[in-house]
This record gives C-alpha cells, structure tokens and sequence, in this order.
C-alpha cells in the first residue's frame, strides 16, 4: 500500500489499520531531513509519537501485514448493550441457581433427618400391660354412694 492510497481521516479518532500503520512507517523511515517527518505527521493528523510507538511495534513484531482488519469483530452501540444485558442477566441467573442449589442441600439434608426419625420411632416401645387392677385402697369413692 502506498502512502497516496491512504484514506482521507474523517475525525482525529479514526484508526489505521496494520497495513496502512506499515505504508506510513515505509515513508516515515525514507523521509532523513530535518522537519520532514513532523511535517509528514501534520499532513496526516497525527503525533510524531504515535509513529514512534508503530514503530516499536513492527520492530516487535507486532505489526504484521494481514488481509483483514485487526478489529474485524467490532460490536455496534446495540450489540454492546444487549451483550451487557445478556452478561448481567447471566450473572443474576448464575445467583439464582446458587441459591437454589444450597436449597435443595437443605432440602436433601433434612429429608434424610425426617427418615431417621422416622426409622426411629417405629421402634416399638414396650407396651403397657393390658388393664392392671388398681388395688381397692387406691379407688376413690364416689360421694354420691
């Protein structure tokens, strides 16, 4: 890509893409007089400093030549809120389902309380004796008699 086929920027925010990032380093580096570069920087709206840090990057390797756009999936204004809707409702959900899981632990706990207790009380408790005479000292008597 040559520095003339560089698209005209539409705002100071709009971003280069890494094979435009390496045309405007290949005449970043031809340009040797004093001034050319900041110049060269002025014509395209850009700091002198930001070349500097594309610079390092192709140095690091960074910056490569790829055929698409670094950013090719970029979220719209509405795909980002319904994406931050969506994470909250999943945290919300995520919440929900920790409180039913603990619930149904309690739950699963005192089933197994409830029958042992009730594996307890069907041992048979000793029976009372079929109906045992009270001796006559111990009958009270009846006024009307």
């Amino acid at each position: 890509m040559d520095i003339s086929e560089l698209p005209e920027r539409v705002s100071k925010y709009q971003r280069y893409s890494p094979n435009e990032r390496l045309a405007i380093l290949a005449r970043w580096d031809a340009l040797l007089e004093h001034g050319q570069r900041s110049a060269f920087c002025r014509e395209l709206g850009i700091r002198p400093s930001t070349v500097n840090v594309w610079d390092k990057q192709r140095r690091e390797g960074l910056l490569i030549v790829s055929d698409a756009r670094k950013n090719k999936y970029v979220m719209s204004k509405k795909e980002r809120t319904d994406y931050r809707r969506l994470q909250d409702e999943n945290e919300r959900l995520k919440a929900q389902l920790d409180q039913s899981e603990a619930a149904v632990e309690v739950l699963g706990k005192a089933s197994e309380l409830l029958a042992a207790l009730a594996k307890s009380s069907q041992i048979k408790a000793p029976s009372l004796p079929e109906q045992v005479s009270i001796p006559p000292a111990f009958q009270s008597r009846r006024r009307d008699e």
